[in-house]
């Protein structure tokens, strides 16, 4: 329901260039009630007015948060672009939240809203690998997903790709050539007031999206080439682990002896 009062703010183009934050914060409400209104009727749920409440709190601290971003020549240019990016044989589709424009430097800004917890923005998208870090058991390692940084004190590092949504919108909307590159960015719509704010990936690079668009043609590849093996031994994002009570599926389900 937030995304969709975000989705509805910004596809008015006269609402989305407001910088009042109180002018804001009234109209992003009376959105979301009226949204509540047609979904629930005049007495929802108490578990549902308690939600209802969290999200009029978040859109409040949200509205200051995008006052500032307007304040600093910010404009929104597209709201829920769909878009594709062709991949040996495969075509990768998705939908970018919103799409920002400097209006002096044409500069763009992707950008994913947040509502729940998730991790800075470099770190949702790739992993520093330290001595205590476990490699995925496909990698060779000349893979694609490794990249060689060198860090803010000037130390080499090593990373991997583990998430590439952000860097793929990146690639699909590119700055003007005479603008500085696309930049991913999240827009934290948290519990708290500090939890509500944009977080730019501002150091990402030209050669971080190459390195992210070649590990994407890796997977596709990987699975046009039929290569699923070896399995992981652990997903982050498993739907079925319920399925299994804690253990391994494999002996979850075999046979009694």
């Amino acid at each position: 329901i937030t995304h969709l009062v975000l989705e509805t703010w910004g596809n008015d183009t006269s609402a989305r260039h407001l910088t009042d934050p109180t002018k804001l914060t009234s109209y992003l409400t009376s959105t979301l009630d009226q949204i509540i209104l047609e979904a629930f009727g005049k007495t929802p749920p108490l578990p549902i007015r308690i939600q209802i409440s969290s999200i009029h709190q978040r859109l409040t601290w949200f509205a200051f948060e995008q006052a500032t971003i307007r304040a600093n020549g910010w404009e929104i240019i597209e709201i829920e672009k769909k878009i594709t990016i062709p991949s040996f044989g495969f075509t990768l589709s998705g939908k970018i939240d919103r799409i920002d424009r400097h209006r002096t430097t044409g500069q763009l800004r992707v950008i994913d809203y947040k509502t729940g917890k998730t991790e800075p923005i470099e770190t949702a998208h790739r992993t520093k690998i330290t001595s205590s870090t476990t490699i995925p058991a496909h990698f060779t390692p000349d893979s694609p997903p490794f990249q060689s940084l060198t860090d803010p004190k000037g130390k080499p590092s090593k990373t991997f790709w583990k998430n590439l949504q952000l860097p793929l919108y990146a690639f699909s909307e590119p700055s003007d050539p005479s603008a500085p590159p696309t930049i991913p960015a999240f827009i934290h719509l948290g519990k708290t007031a500090a939890d509500v704010k944009l977080s730019p990936w501002d150091s990402f690079s030209s050669d971080d999206l190459t390195s992210a668009i070649a590990c994407a043609h890796w997977i596709t590849t990987s699975i046009a080439e039929k290569k699923f093996h070896p399995p992981s031994e652990k997903v982050p994002n498993d739907d079925y682990a319920i399925l299994s009570q804690g253990r391994h599926l494999s002996t979850a389900f075999a046979p009694i002896a």
